[in-house]
């Protein structure tokens, strides 16, 4: 090896160590100052799940947030949609507001809901995938419909939304992905077999999209992966706590958190690209030391956690009864502007 071959290495190992105490710098600075918020003016936004709990607060934040938007809002339930719609406009001062009675349980219904939206209110530049449900009981009590709509419903859903609206996105370098995971994702329970499933696989879906897009040098497209702890919603209204267990777990976890804190964040985030948002801050912290321990003393603290949650009678059930809609009020949307 001769000196000039062996300047370069060392000069090549300096730039990686200088890159490397920069990055740690760089993060360690965000802890104390999160960088800026980006404008989401002139932005067509999808929210699906938009007529309760999170997806509610996220379109109301949307609206806090800038009136220049176009928002879309997707739903089974198009009573409480377009109430949420007129509130929406009311609110918003200008926000265009089109609301879309849409079964994201199959392919074809996203797929012809997704040429209505972009032929009546223009391409999508943003999109939340909020949309979920939780059947609850064992895995052999749970019936074959339910596993099957929860898969579909939280994450095949992504799938097909994303084949609709990411060649959009990529055509001009400049978009957002926000996916609503959950710790679920990262930490499973009992008793909600396909809901932790699917949640496990939106985390790592959601991870090979992003690592995609950087091979592709689609750095204009930005996703992030939001992981919330139990959340004040018709989701989980049939949980009940043991007040004596919670009080052993960690300040933040003793308590559900509150829908519009929530949509406030997940906003605020998403706005300062962030790839991860997790609620409350904590989680990975725990899920780190979670690795640490022994195997043992991990599946101790998973159960004391799991048993603090008590499910009542299956009301929740309540919803595989109701009719999934496919619905395209068109006649109640505002025209696309040229």
């Amino acid at each position: 090896m001769d000196y000039q071959e062996l300047a370069l290495r060392i000069l090549a190992s300096i730039n990686v160590f200088l890159r490397l105490i920069y990055w740690y710098l760089e993060a360690l600075f965000r802890q104390f100052v999160p960088p800026p918020m980006k404008p989401i003016d002139g932005e067509t936004i999808v929210v699906t799940g938009a007529a309760g709990g999170i997806g509610k607060e996220i379109c109301r934040h949307l609206v806090r947030s800038s009136a220049n938007i176009k928002l879309v809002l997707w739903d089974l339930n198009l009573r409480d949609l377009e109430k949420l719609a007129e509130e929406l406009k009311k609110n918003g001062k200008g926000v265009k507001v089109f609301p879309f009675a849409v079964d994201i349980s199959t392919r074809e219904n996203i797929e012809a809901a997704s040429k209505l939206v972009k032929d009546t209110v223009g391409p999508v530049s943003i999109v939340f995938n909020n949309a979920g449900i939780a059947p609850t009981g064992n895995f052999l009590q749970l019936t074959n419909d339910q596993i099957e709509k929860t898969i579909d419903i939280n994450l095949m859903s992504h799938f097909w939304i994303l084949r609709e609206m990411l060649p959009d996105m990529v055509s001009k370098n400049h978009g957002r992905i926000i996916n609503i995971c959950s710790m679920g994702g990262l930490k499973a329970a009992p008793l909600s077999f396909p809901y932790f499933a699917a949640k496990f696989a939106v985390n790592g879906y959601t991870e090979t999209l992003k690592l995609e897009l950087d091979m592709f040098k689609m750095d204009g497209i930005k996703v992030s992966t939001v992981y919330p702890y139990f959340v004040q919603t018709p989701l989980i209204k049939t949980l009940t706590t043991d007040k004596e267990k919670i009080r052993q777990m960690p300040g933040p976890f003793q308590k559900f958190l509150e829908p519009a804190e929530v949509g406030r964040k997940i906003v605020d985030g998403m706005r300062r690209e962030y790839e991860y948002i997790y609620l409350p801050a904590s989680i990975p912290i725990l899920t780190f030391i979670d690795y640490l321990v022994p195997m043992k003393l991990r599946k101790q603290i998973q159960s004391h956690h799991s048993t603090s949650f008590v499910y009542k009678d299956a009301e929740e059930q309540k919803m595989f009864n109701s009719p999934f809609l496919v619905t395209n009020p068109a006649n109640q949307m505002d025209k696309k502007e040229e």
